[in-house]
Formats: C-alpha cells, structure tokens, sequence
C-alpha cells in the first residue's frame, strides 16, 4: 500500500511538472508537398531541447530538456491545400494550413506557405491566455519519391494575455518575435520516419531543438 501511495505520488508530480512547464516545440515534420484531395495522415512527434528559447512561460530554461510529445491530424481539403491540428501533452491545441505553391505531391521540389496558431489552455486556470503564431516556408526535395530533404524557416510570435485580477501586472504581459528554421530527413511512402533539427532563438547557428517523428499516410 505504502508503495502504491509513493508510485501514485511520483507519478502526480512527474505529471504536474510536464504540465506547468508548458514547453512551446515548433516542429516541422512534413516536406514541402501537400497531401492531395482527400489523403490524409497522422504523425507521432517527439522533441527534446531548449524550449525557453520560444516559450514566454519558460524563458528562463526551468523546463529544457523535458520531452514534449505531440500527435498531428493533417487533411488534403484540396490538391494545393491542407489543414490540419496538432495538440501536445502541455496542452498546446495548434490548427494550421498549408498551401502548396511551387511543385505538386510528385515534383522532385516543393514549396509551400503555411499558418499556425497555438492557445495553451492550461494556463487558462491561471488567469493566463498564452499564444503563438508561427508562418513557416516549407522547401523540400525528393531525390526520390520515399525520401525528402527539406528546410523550413519560420517567422514566430509568442506572447501572453494576464486576464487574473490577483495578479500584480494584469494585461499584456511577455511578447516577442524572432526566426527560426528546421531541416530535416524524411524516410518511407505510407510508413514514414523522420530525424530533424531546429534553430531558435538567439544561438540562431546552434540547434536548439531535436525532433523524431513517425507518419501514417492514408491515401483515397
């Protein structure tokens, strides 16, 4: 029974850190292409690294090196257009778009213009709104059709909303803006595996976040 109690314990506070750290991972994980009309997939995200970098809530790298996992539903609503939505166990609920506009889901190089927006809902129970908006460039090439290499810089913005009366500076709080970029390896047709890396922050020339990812292709 005391084990139980103590198993049940750590379990409560492994959880509860993983959620207060509410670690911001922009990751890419996709090519340049879109899916198609009516394809879709599911993609399994893990990252690990310096969240501080881009998180308003960790800016003072409290919470670095945690595991942050994600699952991402995305959708071919047209040929050239795909939307999609991600959410990761810190709560981030993340709808995006992405419109294909160089290349197609065949060309050897792809290019794609994307949105992205994330709300933490966690923080809410805090009397904080915390948001994101993120405007990648996905640049991809596939030397073959089971394989992709792509680069994918990204504008970022990251900022918080204190809406808790109790709080000593009620209003806007953190906000700033910055660049950053992923490149990566894609390996597979409907079973597919990814290796990325991302540059955030400040150390924009040293990586700052490492990134696997598994994607499930379903194809009408």
């Amino acid at each position: 029974m005391v084990l139980k109690r103590k198993s049940n314990l750590v379990f409560l506070l492994v959880l509860t850190t993983t959620l207060f750290s509410s670690c911001l991972s922009i990751s890419t994980v996709q090519s340049g292409r879109t899916l198609g009309k009516g394809n879709s997939e599911i993609a399994l995200i893990g990252s690990y690294g310096r969240y501080s970098q881009i998180s308003v809530i960790d800016n003072d790298g409290n919470f670095d090196y945690l595991p942050v996992f994600a699952i991402r539903q995305q959708y071919g609503f047209s040929q050239k257009l795909d939307i999609a939505l991600t959410v990761d166990q810190n709560t981030f609920l993340s709808p995006s778009i992405k419109y294909q506009f160089i290349g197609d889901n065949k060309s050897h190089f792809a290019s794609s213009i994307g949105l992205e927006t994330g709300v933490n809902f966690f923080t809410f129970l805090f009397g904080n709104f915390t948001h994101y908006v993120t405007v990648p460039l996905y640049l991809s090439y596939h030397p073959k059709n089971n394989i992709s290499l792509y680069l994918t810089p990204r504008y970022i913005n990251t900022s918080e909303y204190i809406f808790n009366k109790q709080s000593s500076s009620p209003g806007a709080g953190d906000s700033f803006s910055q660049l950053g970029s992923s490149y990566g390896i894609i390996l597979g047709s409907k079973h597919k595996f990814a290796l990325e890396i991302s540059n955030f922050g400040l150390d924009y020339y040293k990586p700052t976040q490492f990134s696997i990812g598994y994607i499930f292709t379903l194809r009408k």
